[in-house]
């Protein structure tokens, strides 16, 4: 028997699941990428979307050595996200060449042979970081003066991204220890420059950084502040719980990868004297490696079938319970682009880290995060002993949602079926709808290799398979409940499921 405390609001909880970081930024002008993003606005499967400035669309020199702004790509970006109601966190990157030491030219990507659209990213510093200062300035006053400042100072702006990455920062000092302090120390001027500019606009504005890919840099960023007092409201990181690497010679995904890494930043913030500040988790996921396929790693393909589903509810959970002080945490979708870069180059359950296919068939985790978003604010007492079985009991205080997942903590295969009870206390008529994700529901990946067929389904096939990964309730249904209602819950290895409870007048 599985028992909620209907009475029992633990504690309120704000929503920091049901945020992104859409990748690549210049998807966003493209009918895919709009398609995307108007699936995620439409089922309000995120709020806050993480974007880059792209500085190298945006910023040139002339002849005189004065700075020329082309802000007309940006808009286009900024404008669509705002008339699709996100929230937004805006990463400044990367270095203008212009203004650069010098324009190494970096591309990060693995599988194809350049970054979206051709592009290439500039990894080193500044020659002078007033010129860096003038930029981070001049973007600023522009979308403050586009968008207003009632909306961007609810927006979170930060300073570049993994600036401890030798692919974003430095990238021909290599990875090593002399060329790892020397990031951290042009860092922390990049930061500096970065909060002048910004601060030379409104002091309302919301700041922040490092967006550490490890805590080293974030501890270094930390110790800096203690004795360079900046401005900084809110700080930023990353979590990814293993790397396709590893997961080829044998890790297994598991949330507790994960937990442990965020810990290590928590505590840092604790032990440094800014444990009341805002963390973001600006890119998590299981693994690194967003644009890393099957062929790669054979055990990315969680990220196609219905594990990631129970792996997003275990996370969601475990942050809960553990009481971390997250703002937001946001699924890095980076791998969203590869298909479309590359047309018809690979199969359509190919295990890049994105919410569709390149023919737009929703993944489980897409649904998962639609899940999510229906959770309420409340969180309830719950009392269970079924094993490697995950709750989450939520409430408004007249309905409530409950999102479950069946899954080992590696999420290995085998588990017997789950057959539980399910107890309320409460007295009313409701509404009863069901959910589900599982081996045979709202599962496209599932359905194609039961129906065994090829890497590129046909259009028809396609058509069954986008109507597959419609998530659709199992069962509604209206029940009267006279001081208790008992449900069944019959679960699946790695299954998830929520059931929501709407009070009828």
């Amino acid at each position: 028997m599985i028992r909620v405390d209907t009475q029992n609001i633990r504690k309120q909880q704000y929503n920091f699941w049901n945020n992104i970081h859409f990748h690549p930024t210049d998807g966003i002008e493209d009918d895919w990428g709009r398609e995307y993003l108007d699936a995620v606005a439409a089922h309000h499967a995120a709020d806050t979307v993480r974007m880059y400035t792209m500085f190298e669309d945006i910023v040139t020199m002339d002849q005189a050595g004065n700075l020329r702004y082309d802000f007309s790509e940006n808009d286009v970006r900024m404008d669509y996200m705002v008339s699709k109601g996100f929230n937004l966190l805006v990463c400044y990157n990367f270095i203008p060449p212009c203004i650069a030491v010098e324009n190494d030219r970096s591309n990060t990507e693995k599988t194809t042979a350049t970054r979206y659209k051709g592009k290439t990213l500039c990894t080193m510093p500044p020659r002078d970081y007033s010129l860096w200062e003038e930029v981070c300035y001049a973007y600023t006053a522009h979308i403050v003066e586009r968008y207003g400042l009632e909306r961007v100072k609810n927006w979170y702006l930060h300073c570049y991204n993994e600036p401890d990455i030798a692919g974003f920062f430095l990238s021909p000092l290599g990875g090593t220890p002399e060329a790892k302090q020397k990031r951290c120390e042009e860092y922390c001027k990049l930061y500096a420059a970065f909060e002048a500019g910004t601060r030379r606009v409104s002091d309302e504005l919301k700041i922040g950084g490092p967006t550490a890919a490890l805590w080293p840099m974030f501890d270094y960023f930390l110790g800096w502040l203690e004795k360079h007092p900046c401005k900084v409201d809110f700080f930023c990181a990353h979590t990814y719980g293993t790397n396709p690497g590893a997961m080829k010679d044998g890790t297994k995904i598991s949330v507790e990868h994960n937990y442990v890494k965020l810990k290590k930043y928590v505590d840092l913030m604790e032990r440094h004297g800014f444990g009341g500040k805002e963390l973001i988790i600006d890119e998590w996921c299981a693994a690194s490696g967003g644009f890393c396929d099957l062929d790669i790693s054979p055990g990315l393909i969680y990220r196609e079938d219905e594990t990631f589903a129970a792996f997003y509810t275990q996370l969601i959970a475990r942050y809960i319970a553990e009481n971390i002080p997250l703002s937001k945490t946001m699924i890095c979708l980076s791998g969203s682009h590869q298909p479309h870069q590359c047309p018809g180059r690979f199969p359509e359950f190919s295990g890049f880290r994105s919410f569709f296919t390149e023919h737009g068939i929703a993944k489980p985790i897409f649904n998962a995060y639609r899940m999510g978003a229906k959770l309420k604010s409340g969180i309830l007492g719950c009392e269970t002993k079924a094993e490697n079985f995950t709750i989450l009991p939520t409430t408004d205080g007249e309905n409530l949602a409950v999102m479950m997942t069946y899954a080992a903590p590696e999420f290995d295969w085998g588990l017997p079926d789950l057959h539980e009870r399910l107890s309320f206390d409460l007295t009313g008529r409701y509404r009863v709808t069901t959910w589900r994700i599982d081996q045979t529901h709202t599962n496209p990946y599932s359905r194609w290799k039961r129906e065994g067929w090829a890497d590129k389904p046909t259009a028809e096939q396609l058509a069954i398979l986008r109507e597959e990964g419609e998530m659709k309730p199992c069962e509604v249904r209206e029940v009267t409940a006279d001081g208790e209602l008992c449900l069944n819950v019959d679960m699946v290895c790695n299954g998830t499921m929520l059931i929501e409870l709407e009070k009828l007048s």
